[in-house]
C-alpha cells in the first residue's frame, strides 16, 4: 500500500464546519510587518512623460512598477516635513 504524501506547510489549508467555508492561517505567516505594510488602492491621472520614466525606471531596477513609484516617493517624503490635514 503507498503511503500518502504530505501537504507542505506552504499553503493555507481549508476546512470545512457547519455549512461554511473556513481558512485556517498558520501561525508563521503572520508577521509583526503586518502593520507597516498596509496598501490602499488610489487612482492618479499623470502625464504620459512621468509614466514613461516610472516604466523604465521600473525595467532597469528590476522591480515592479508601484515599488518604483515608492521608492520616488519615499526619497521625496524623507526631504519634506508637512502638519497633518486639519
Amino acid at each position: 500500500m503507498k503511503s500518502k504524501k504530505e501537504i507542505p506547510d506552504l499553503y493555507t489549508l481549508p476546512t470545512f464546519g457547519e455549512g461554511t467555508f473556513k481558512t485556517e492561517t498558520k501561525s508563521s505567516e503572520i508577521k509583526n510587518d503586518i502593520t507597516k505594510n498596509k496598501k490602499k488602492n488610489s487612482t492618479y491621472y499623470l502625464s504620459t512623460d512621468i509614466i514613461e520614466q516610472i516604466d523604465r525606471m521600473a525595467y532597469w531596477d528590476r522591480m515592479n512598477k508601484g515599488e518604483a513609484i515608492e521608492k520616488i516617493l519615499k526619497e521625496y517624503f524623507e526631504k519634506k516635513s508637512y502638519e497633518p490635514i486639519p
